[in-house]
C-alpha cells in the first residue's frame, strides 16, 4: 500500500492535474492534509482556476466588480469562500448603524464607500480589516430632502433628490460645482452621468419625464425633456454614448422599457405592452455595455413577460431581461450585459 502511494506521488504533474480534475472542492481539501507534497501541490492556482470561474460570491471576472474589490482573490480563495457561503459558514458584521431609519443608496469603490444618509452623501474610507472608518472623508450637503439616487463617475458625484433637484460635486475633495434647483416637479428616482467629450447627465423622475442635461464647468443646460407618460424608475447611459435606456413602472399602457437615441431623443426600441402576462418593475439602475447581438438589460426585479413579441424576451426568475432587435433598426449593433454584482467587497 505504501508502495502504491509512493508511485502515485511520483506521477508527473500533468497527470496529477487530470486526476484531480475529477475531485470536488471538499475532496481536494482533504487531500491537502495527507502529506506536505499534496499540501504544496494543491496550493497552486492552476489546480483551482477552472473551478473558481463558477464560484459564487467571489466573482471578479467583471471589470466593474474588480475595480471595487478591496484585494484580488486567488483561485483557491474563491473556491473556499464559495464553499463557505454554500454551507452557511460565515459571520455578519454591522458596518454602519443608525437609530433613525433611512433608505440609503450605496456606491462602492476599492478604497471608499459612498452612501446617502437622508439629505447627505457620505464618503467613508475602507480599512484593511474590512471595516469602515468612523469619521467620513467627505460630507456632501445641499438637498432639501432625502437623496434618491447618485452616481460617482469620472471624478464627479451627480445626485438627484426627492426635492426634484440635481446637485454636482467633485469626488476627490467634495467641491461644489453646480445645482439645478427643482429641475423636476417631483422626486428624482434615477440619475446617470457620462463623459463622451460632452458631459451628459440623464435624470428620471416621478413626474413622468426624463431630462437630458449638458454639463459645463460651472453650469448646465437642458438639452431636451422626454415625456414618458409613466413614473420613471431607472435610467442608464450606454458606454458608447449613443443611447440611453429608460425603465418605467409599466402602468397606464406605457412600455416598461424604452431605448432612446441620445442625439435625436427618438424612441429606438419600446417593448410592446400588449398581450403580456405580468408587469415590469425596475428597482435598480440598468447597466448597459456594448456587444454584438441585440440588447440586454440587467435587472434585479423582473415581473413582466412577453407572449409572442419577436423583439423582446424575458428570462423568468427576476434576474435578466433580454431585448433583441434588428441591427438595422438600431443603426448599429449594441448589447447590454447583466450586471455581475456578486463581487467580494473586503
Amino acid at each position: 500500500m505504501a508502495q502504491a502511494g509512493s508511485q502515485f506521488l511520483s506521477l508527473p504533474p500533468d497527470v496529477l492535474y487530470v486526476i484531480l480534475s475529477y475531485c470536488d472542492i471538499r475532496t481536494l481539501g482533504r487531500l491537502s492534509c495527507v502529506s506536505s507534497y499534496f499540501y504544496h501541490f494543491l496550493k497552486q492556482n492552476c489546480v483551482w482556476s477552472q473551478r473558481s470561474r463558477n464560484a459564487i460570491a467571489t466573482n471578479q471576472l467583471d471589470r466593474k466588480v474588480l475595480l471595487r474589490s478591496r484585494h484580488i482573490l486567488g483561485a483557491v480563495e474563491k473556491c473556499w469562500i464559495a464553499l463557505n457561503w454554500q454551507k452557511r459558514r460565515y459571520s455578519e458584521k454591522t458596518l454602519i448603524q443608525h437609530y433613525t431609519t433611512y433608505m440609503p443608496w450605496l456606491f462602492l469603490e476599492s478604497g471608499t464607500l459612498w452612501y446617502s444618509k437622508g439629505a447627505t452623501i457620505l464618503k467613508l474610507a475602507r480599512l484593511g480589516n474590512g471595516r469602515l472608518a468612523k469619521k467620513p472623508v467627505l460630507s456632501l450637503r445641499g438637498h432639501a430632502d432625502d437623496v434618491g439616487r447618485f452616481v460617482c463617475k469620472n471624478g464627479l458625484v451627480v445626485s438627484g433628490g426627492n426635492d426634484g433637484s440635481l446637485w454636482i460635486w467633485t469626488s476627490s475633495d467634495g467641491l461644489y460645482l453646480h445645482n439645478r434647483w427643482r429641475c423636476h416637479a417631483q422626486a428624482i428616482n434615477s440619475v446617470d452621468y457620462g463623459d463622451y467629450g460632452d458631459k451628459v447627465v440623464v435624470t428620471g423622475s416621478r413626474d413622468r419625464t426624463v431630462k437630458v442635461w449638458m454639463l459645463h464647468d460651472w453650469s448646465s443646460t437642458l438639452g431636451y425633456s422626454v415625456p414618458v407618460g409613466d413614473r420613471v424608475c431607472a435610467v442608464s447611459l450606454s458606454p458608447c454614448g449613443q443611447f440611453f435606456l429608460c425603465g418605467s413602472a409599466g402602468c397606464n399602457g406605457v412600455p416598461p422599457l424604452q431605448l432612446y437615441d441620445l442625439g435625436t431623443h427618438h424612441d429606438k426600441l419600446a417593448t410592446d405592452g400588449h398581450g403580456c402576462t405580468g408587469w415590469l418593475t425596475v428597482k435598480v439602475p440598468i447597466v448597459l455595455s456594448e456587444g454584438k447581438q441585440g440588447i440586454t438589460a440587467g435587472l434585479w426585479v423582473s415581473q413582466r413577460s412577453w407572449g409572442t413579441a419577436p423583439a423582446a424576451r424575458v428570462s423568468d426568475g427576476g434576474a435578466l431581461v433580454r431585448l433583441r432587435h434588428l441591427c438595422s433598426t438600431l443603426g448599429s449593433a449594441m448589447s447590454c450585459s447583466q450586471c455581475t454584482c456578486l463581487g467580494r467587497s473586503t
